[in-house]
């Protein structure tokens, strides 16, 4: 491209495409492409193929469609969507939106508020180094919130979440969030006082028990073993937990540790 809005497109081959200045349009199309948005506001489609997208300059949207893509947005508030395939997204500079789609995905944020969703697959998401937005999505994820006051979501699935530096918020809206024993989800690194366990949206009112679950109501009760807390939750009052989550390297949580 050149200083003007360019439209670009590649063929079946490995194509080499950048958009220079301007607001450009990028398609690789099939096979193996590199498209470099360069500044301005870019949009940039990699298609079939394992593609190298680079947004550089400016607010893009990257698309990496099929195949294992790498897409990097630069500078900007950007866009990535890894599409099918495992991919690996990293959102740099500014505030960025990340989202890998089907399969195995790794999602860094960098700088910036960001948010990051891993959707099908096992992924791991990174936040960086500001408050973001950390959410799995089916298949069992690695989060790792980093640096700010972060908000993790494990989805569906066998997750591990690590909050990191900062007063973070481990999140579960739905009890298909985290299962029974080893099925459970589990908090690496939870700081009593600090972080906090949001269960909000599961009943409207939780009791807090110190005596177990109390079988009259939507309540939550404590097992703690040698070096860990399993969190039972009882959403439906039975008496019989629905969920657990397990908090390793965690004694003596209390209610003020939680949300409901």
């Amino acid at each position: 491209g050149g200083a003007d809005d360019d439209r670009l497109a590649g063929d079946a081959g490995r194509d080499l495409l950048g958009g220079g200045t301007g607001r450009d349009q990028l398609d690789g199309g099939i096979g193996s492409d590199t498209l470099l948005g360069g500044a301005g506001s870019d949009m940039l489609r990699g298609g079939d193929g394992n593609d190298l997208l680079r947004g550089d300059g400016g607010n893009d949207r990257l698309h990496g469609g099929g195949d294992d893509d790498r897409l990097a947005g630069g500078d900007g508030r950007d866009m990535l969507s890894g599409g099918d395939g495992a991919d690996r997204l990293k959102g740099q500079d500014d505030d960025d939106r990340l989202y890998g789609g089907d399969g195995n995905d790794s999602l860094a944020g960098g700088t910036g508020h960001d948010v990051l969703r891993g959707e099908a697959g096992d992924d791991l998401l990174t936040g960086g180094g500001a408050r973001d937005l950390l959410s799995g999505g089916a298949g069992d994820d690695v989060l790792k919130g980093g640096d700010g006051n972060d908000r993790l979501r494990g989805g569906t699935g066998v997750d591990r979440l690590t909050g990191g530096d900062g007063a973070d918020t481990f999140v579960f809206l739905r009890l298909e969030d985290s299962g029974l024993g080893d099925a459970a989800d589990r908090i690496t690194d939870f700081i009593s006082g600090e972080d906090r366990i949001d269960l909000s949206d599961l009943a409207d009112a939780f009791v807090f028990s110190e005596a177990g679950l109390t079988g009259t109501g939507p309540s939550v009760a404590l097992d703690e073993g040698a070096s860990h807390t399993r969190v039972q939750v009882d959403v439906d009052g039975d008496g019989a937990a629905d969920m657990e989550i397990v908090v390793k390297h965690a004694i003596g949580l209390d209610a003020d540790d939680f949300i409901f």
